[in-house]
Protein backbone atom coordinates (compact mmCIF):
# COMPACT_ATOMS: atom_id res chain seq x y z
CA UNK A 1 0.00 0.00 0.00
CA UNK A 2 1.53 3.33 -1.12
CA UNK A 3 0.45 7.19 -0.10
CA UNK A 4 -0.85 9.28 -2.75
CA UNK A 5 0.60 12.66 -3.22
CA UNK A 6 -1.57 15.69 -4.33
CA UNK A 7 0.86 18.68 -5.45
CA UNK A 8 -2.02 21.12 -6.56
CA UNK A 9 -2.07 24.44 -4.55
CA UNK A 10 -4.43 23.55 -1.49
CA UNK A 11 -2.56 20.31 -1.20
CA UNK A 12 0.69 22.27 -0.82
CA UNK A 13 -0.62 23.96 2.51
CA UNK A 14 -0.90 21.10 4.02
CA UNK A 15 1.96 19.98 3.03
CA UNK A 16 4.75 22.42 3.30
CA UNK A 17 5.37 21.69 7.41
CA UNK A 18 5.01 17.67 7.24
CA UNK A 19 7.83 15.94 7.33
CA UNK A 20 8.23 12.56 5.57
CA UNK A 21 6.60 10.17 7.98
CA UNK A 22 3.66 12.29 8.41
CA UNK A 23 2.31 10.94 4.82
CA UNK A 24 2.87 7.17 6.40
CA UNK A 25 0.74 8.15 9.72
CA UNK A 26 -2.57 7.60 8.35
CA UNK A 27 -1.80 4.12 7.01
CA UNK A 28 -0.13 3.19 10.55
CA UNK A 29 -2.59 4.88 12.54
CA UNK A 30 -6.14 5.71 10.54
CA UNK A 31 -7.33 8.92 11.18
CA UNK A 32 -10.44 8.52 13.42
CA UNK A 33 -12.05 9.60 16.22
CA UNK A 34 -10.37 8.12 18.25
CA UNK A 35 -6.54 8.70 16.95
CA UNK A 36 -7.52 12.64 16.54
CA UNK A 37 -8.32 12.60 20.37
CA UNK A 38 -5.61 10.49 21.32
CA UNK A 39 -3.07 13.41 20.03
CA UNK A 40 -5.56 16.20 21.26
CA UNK A 41 -4.85 14.95 24.66
CA UNK A 42 -0.92 14.46 24.34
CA UNK A 43 -0.62 17.66 23.57
CA UNK A 44 -2.68 18.54 26.60
CA UNK A 45 -0.71 16.21 28.84
CA UNK A 46 2.74 18.12 27.43
CA UNK A 47 1.49 21.76 27.62
CA UNK A 48 0.26 21.07 30.81
CA UNK A 49 3.36 19.61 32.27
CA UNK A 50 5.38 22.24 30.73
CA UNK A 51 3.08 24.81 32.31
CA UNK A 52 3.69 23.20 35.94
CA UNK A 53 7.21 23.02 35.31
CA UNK A 54 7.38 26.92 34.58
CA UNK A 55 5.60 27.44 37.50
CA UNK A 56 7.47 25.59 39.99
CA UNK A 57 10.39 27.70 38.47
CA UNK A 58 8.72 30.60 39.70
CA UNK A 59 8.79 32.20 35.83
CA UNK A 60 5.57 34.37 35.18
CA UNK A 61 3.39 32.14 33.30
CA UNK A 62 -0.22 33.49 33.40
CA UNK A 63 -0.04 35.44 29.89
CA UNK A 64 2.07 32.43 28.22
CA UNK A 65 -0.79 30.24 29.16
CA UNK A 66 -3.13 32.49 27.80
CA UNK A 67 -1.58 32.41 24.34
CA UNK A 68 -0.49 28.83 24.00
CA UNK A 69 -4.40 28.12 25.13
CA UNK A 70 -5.36 29.39 21.56
CA UNK A 71 -2.74 26.84 19.88
CA UNK A 72 -4.89 24.00 21.68
CA UNK A 73 -7.87 25.48 20.44
CA UNK A 74 -6.45 25.75 16.98
CA UNK A 75 -5.33 21.99 17.39
CA UNK A 76 -8.54 20.70 18.29
CA UNK A 77 -10.54 22.62 15.16
CA UNK A 78 -7.95 22.13 12.77
CA UNK A 79 -6.21 18.70 13.35
CA UNK A 80 -2.10 19.43 12.71
CA UNK A 81 1.15 17.72 13.96
CA UNK A 82 2.56 21.01 13.83
CA UNK A 83 0.83 22.20 16.91
CA UNK A 84 1.91 18.64 18.61
CA UNK A 85 5.75 18.83 18.13
CA UNK A 86 6.19 22.39 19.45
CA UNK A 87 5.78 21.43 22.92
CA UNK A 88 8.12 18.42 22.06
CA UNK A 89 10.71 20.59 21.07
CA UNK A 90 10.13 22.54 24.28
CA UNK A 91 10.53 19.79 26.62
CA UNK A 92 13.48 18.40 24.55
CA UNK A 93 15.39 21.42 25.75
CA UNK A 94 14.46 21.15 29.43
CA UNK A 95 15.57 17.20 29.08
CA UNK A 96 19.05 18.28 27.27
CA UNK A 97 21.45 18.40 30.05
CA UNK A 98 20.14 15.91 32.51
CA UNK A 99 18.66 13.16 30.00
CA UNK A 100 20.27 13.78 26.47
CA UNK A 101 19.04 10.08 25.05
CA UNK A 102 15.55 11.72 25.78
CA UNK A 103 16.28 14.81 24.56
CA UNK A 104 17.43 13.31 21.33
CA UNK A 105 14.25 11.06 20.40
CA UNK A 106 12.11 13.93 21.20
CA UNK A 107 14.30 15.84 18.92
CA UNK A 108 13.88 13.19 15.96
CA UNK A 109 10.07 12.11 16.58
CA UNK A 110 9.28 15.95 15.94
CA UNK A 111 11.44 15.67 13.12
CA UNK A 112 9.97 13.29 11.19
CA UNK A 113 6.61 14.58 11.67
CA UNK A 114 6.91 18.06 10.74
CA UNK A 115 10.03 19.82 8.24
CA UNK A 116 10.06 22.67 10.87
CA UNK A 117 11.68 20.84 13.57
CA UNK A 118 14.51 19.82 11.91
CA UNK A 119 16.44 22.50 13.36
CA UNK A 120 15.52 20.92 16.67
CA UNK A 121 19.19 19.10 15.84
CA UNK A 122 20.92 22.13 16.83
CA UNK A 123 20.84 21.04 20.28
CA UNK A 124 23.34 19.10 19.75
CA UNK A 125 25.69 22.29 19.96
CA UNK A 126 24.67 23.14 23.64
CA UNK A 127 24.87 19.57 24.91
CA UNK A 128 28.01 17.98 27.16
CA UNK A 129 27.24 14.87 25.52
CA UNK A 130 27.36 15.34 21.53
CA UNK A 131 28.31 12.09 21.13
CA UNK A 132 25.64 10.18 23.08
CA UNK A 133 23.12 12.90 21.74
CA UNK A 134 23.91 12.59 18.12
CA UNK A 135 24.18 8.77 18.07
CA UNK A 136 20.92 8.29 19.88
CA UNK A 137 18.77 11.08 17.59
CA UNK A 138 20.34 9.23 14.20
CA UNK A 139 19.30 5.93 15.08
CA UNK A 140 15.86 7.07 16.52
CA UNK A 141 15.20 9.14 13.11
CA UNK A 142 16.32 5.97 11.08
CA UNK A 143 13.80 3.77 13.17
CA UNK A 144 11.28 5.95 12.79
CA UNK A 145 11.24 6.08 9.18
CA UNK A 146 11.69 2.55 8.37
CA UNK A 147 8.30 2.14 10.90
CA UNK A 148 6.34 1.80 7.95
CA UNK A 149 7.97 -0.83 7.05
CA UNK A 150 5.72 -2.98 9.71
CA UNK A 151 2.38 -2.63 7.63
CA UNK A 152 4.03 -1.47 3.86
CA UNK A 153 6.56 -3.25 1.63
CA UNK A 154 9.94 -1.68 1.13
CA UNK A 155 9.14 -0.56 -2.62
CA UNK A 156 5.46 0.99 -1.35
CA UNK A 157 7.64 2.69 1.32
CA UNK A 158 10.04 4.36 -1.34
CA UNK A 159 7.35 5.45 -3.41
CA UNK A 160 6.13 7.34 -0.51
CA UNK A 161 8.75 8.87 0.18
CA UNK A 162 9.44 9.98 -3.17
CA UNK A 163 6.54 11.12 -3.47
CA UNK A 164 6.61 13.21 -0.81
CA UNK A 165 9.85 14.66 -2.33
CA UNK A 166 7.90 15.68 -5.46
CA UNK A 167 5.18 17.52 -3.48
CA UNK A 168 7.33 19.60 -1.24
CA UNK A 169 9.21 20.39 -4.16
CA UNK A 170 5.98 21.66 -6.19
CA UNK A 171 6.01 25.42 -4.94
CA UNK A 172 3.22 27.48 -6.09
CA UNK A 173 4.59 31.09 -7.13
CA UNK A 174 3.92 33.81 -4.88
CA UNK A 175 0.08 34.76 -6.54
CA UNK A 176 -1.29 31.30 -5.84
CA UNK A 177 -0.09 31.98 -1.83
CA UNK A 178 -2.32 34.73 -1.31
CA UNK A 179 -2.68 33.61 2.42
CA UNK A 180 0.70 33.24 3.37
CA UNK A 181 2.05 34.42 6.91
CA UNK A 182 5.56 35.59 6.01
CA UNK A 183 7.68 38.60 6.26
CA UNK A 184 9.61 37.40 3.14
CA UNK A 185 6.40 36.11 0.91
CA UNK A 186 4.92 40.67 1.78
CA UNK A 187 8.01 41.61 0.24
CA UNK A 188 7.96 39.72 -2.59
CA UNK A 189 3.94 40.08 -3.11
CA UNK A 190 4.48 43.83 -3.17
CA UNK A 191 7.61 44.18 -4.47
CA UNK A 192 9.03 45.91 -1.78
CA UNK A 193 12.98 45.35 -2.43
CA UNK A 194 14.43 43.97 -5.50
CA UNK A 195 14.66 40.19 -5.95
CA UNK A 196 19.12 40.45 -5.49
CA UNK A 197 18.36 42.42 -2.10
CA UNK A 198 15.54 40.03 -1.17
CA UNK A 199 18.19 37.18 -1.62
CA UNK A 200 20.75 39.63 0.57
CA UNK A 201 18.27 40.11 3.61
CA UNK A 202 17.96 36.34 3.65
CA UNK A 203 21.89 35.57 3.96
CA UNK A 204 21.71 38.29 6.64
CA UNK A 205 19.11 36.97 8.55
CA UNK A 206 20.19 33.47 8.39
CA UNK A 207 23.61 34.69 9.65
CA UNK A 208 21.83 36.79 12.67
CA UNK A 209 19.78 33.46 13.46
CA UNK A 210 22.89 31.20 13.53
CA UNK A 211 26.06 32.23 14.34
CA UNK A 212 25.22 32.67 17.92
CA UNK A 213 24.38 28.66 17.48
CA UNK A 214 28.37 28.58 16.48
CA UNK A 215 29.23 31.00 19.19
CA UNK A 216 27.77 29.21 22.04
CA UNK A 217 29.42 26.27 21.76
CA UNK A 218 32.32 27.17 22.94
CA UNK A 219 30.85 28.67 26.37
CA UNK A 220 29.71 27.58 29.41
CA UNK A 221 25.88 27.75 28.45
CA UNK A 222 23.34 28.03 30.82
CA UNK A 223 19.85 25.91 30.55
CA UNK A 224 18.12 29.30 30.74
CA UNK A 225 19.82 30.62 27.83
CA UNK A 226 18.69 26.99 25.37
CA UNK A 227 14.86 28.11 25.37
CA UNK A 228 16.29 31.47 24.15
CA UNK A 229 17.66 29.80 20.97
CA UNK A 230 14.57 27.39 20.87
CA UNK A 231 12.14 30.26 20.76
CA UNK A 232 14.02 32.21 18.49
CA UNK A 233 14.30 29.90 15.66
CA UNK A 234 10.67 28.87 15.68
CA UNK A 235 9.59 32.62 15.50
CA UNK A 236 12.32 32.59 12.44
CA UNK A 237 10.50 29.56 11.09
CA UNK A 238 7.13 31.34 11.29
CA UNK A 239 8.18 35.23 10.23
CA UNK A 240 10.26 34.13 7.37
CA UNK A 241 9.70 30.44 5.87
CA UNK A 242 5.68 30.63 5.13
CA UNK A 243 2.45 28.48 5.77
CA UNK A 244 -0.80 28.55 5.95
CA UNK A 245 -1.35 31.76 8.16
CA UNK A 246 -3.14 30.42 11.05
CA UNK A 247 -0.85 27.87 11.90
CA UNK A 248 2.34 29.71 11.02
CA UNK A 249 0.94 32.48 13.35
CA UNK A 250 0.75 29.87 16.56
CA UNK A 251 3.93 28.84 15.17
CA UNK A 252 5.32 32.39 15.73
CA UNK A 253 3.31 32.81 18.84
CA UNK A 254 4.76 29.45 20.60
CA UNK A 255 8.09 31.61 19.83
CA UNK A 256 6.86 34.34 21.72
CA UNK A 257 6.11 32.87 24.34
CA UNK A 258 9.27 30.87 25.38
CA UNK A 259 10.86 34.16 24.74
CA UNK A 260 8.33 35.54 27.33
CA UNK A 261 9.07 32.78 29.60
CA UNK A 262 12.96 32.82 29.80
CA UNK A 263 14.19 36.27 28.98
CA UNK A 264 15.14 37.88 31.15
CA UNK A 265 13.73 41.73 29.96
CA UNK A 266 11.40 43.68 32.03
CA UNK A 267 7.51 42.22 32.73
CA UNK A 268 6.58 45.06 31.61
CA UNK A 269 8.11 44.69 28.26
CA UNK A 270 7.27 41.30 27.44
CA UNK A 271 3.39 41.29 28.59
CA UNK A 272 2.77 44.35 26.24
CA UNK A 273 4.14 42.67 23.50
CA UNK A 274 2.86 39.31 24.34
CA UNK A 275 -0.94 40.43 25.22
CA UNK A 276 -0.47 42.73 21.38
CA UNK A 277 0.78 39.40 19.89
CA UNK A 278 -2.18 37.66 21.32
CA UNK A 279 -4.81 39.99 20.10
CA UNK A 280 -3.88 40.37 16.81
CA UNK A 281 -3.12 36.51 15.79
CA UNK A 282 -4.78 34.43 13.36
CA UNK A 283 -6.21 31.88 16.32
CA UNK A 284 -10.10 31.90 15.42
CA UNK A 285 -10.85 33.49 18.71
CA UNK A 286 -9.38 36.69 18.53
CA UNK A 287 -9.18 39.93 15.76
CA UNK A 288 -7.81 37.73 13.39
CA UNK A 289 -11.12 35.99 12.90
CA UNK A 290 -12.68 39.74 12.44
CA UNK A 291 -9.81 41.28 10.30
CA UNK A 292 -9.49 38.16 7.73
CA UNK A 293 -10.78 39.78 5.04
CA UNK A 294 -8.40 42.89 5.39
CA UNK A 295 -5.32 39.90 5.24
CA UNK A 296 -2.94 42.93 4.14
CA UNK A 297 -3.52 45.15 7.14
CA UNK A 298 -4.29 42.26 9.77
CA UNK A 299 -1.01 40.49 8.32
CA UNK A 300 1.35 43.24 8.95
CA UNK A 301 -0.39 43.44 12.89
CA UNK A 302 0.82 40.36 13.00
CA UNK A 303 4.30 40.50 11.73
CA UNK A 304 5.27 43.72 13.31
CA UNK A 305 5.17 42.46 17.12
CA UNK A 306 5.69 39.37 16.76
CA UNK A 307 9.10 40.68 14.37
CA UNK A 308 10.07 42.87 17.66
CA UNK A 309 10.02 39.80 19.82
CA UNK A 310 12.14 37.85 17.57
CA UNK A 311 15.15 41.09 17.46
CA UNK A 312 14.84 41.23 21.05
CA UNK A 313 15.30 37.51 21.18
CA UNK A 314 18.76 37.19 19.42
CA UNK A 315 19.63 40.62 20.70
CA UNK A 316 19.49 39.23 23.97
CA UNK A 317 21.30 35.98 23.25
CA UNK A 318 24.04 38.12 21.48
CA UNK A 319 24.65 40.27 24.19
CA UNK A 320 24.69 37.09 26.60
CA UNK A 321 27.33 35.57 24.44
CA UNK A 322 29.45 38.47 23.98
CA UNK A 323 29.39 39.36 27.63
CA UNK A 324 30.68 35.74 28.69
CA UNK A 325 33.07 35.85 26.13
CA UNK A 326 34.89 38.72 27.62
CA UNK A 327 34.31 37.67 30.73
CA UNK A 328 36.86 34.45 29.26
CA UNK A 329 39.09 36.19 27.89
Amino acid sequence: MSTIVNTDVCDYYDRLGLGPLWDIVPTLFPKTYITDHLFIVMYILILGWSAYKWYQKGVSYRLAILMLSPALVVSVIHFTPILLVLPMLVLAVLYLQTRPKISAVLVSIASVLTIHPLLGYFLIFFTKNKKEFGITALVATIILLLLPLTVMSMDALWVSYKGWITGFRSIPTVAELPNEFSVIHLIRKYEILPPWLLRLLVINLFHIQLLPCLKARKLETPQSLLPLFSGSIILFIGLFSGMNTLYTSVISMSGTVIWMLFGTLSEKTKYTLGGVTLGLSYTGITLGLFASDTNLVSELLVLLPMSIVWLLNVLEIWKYIYKNKAKNV
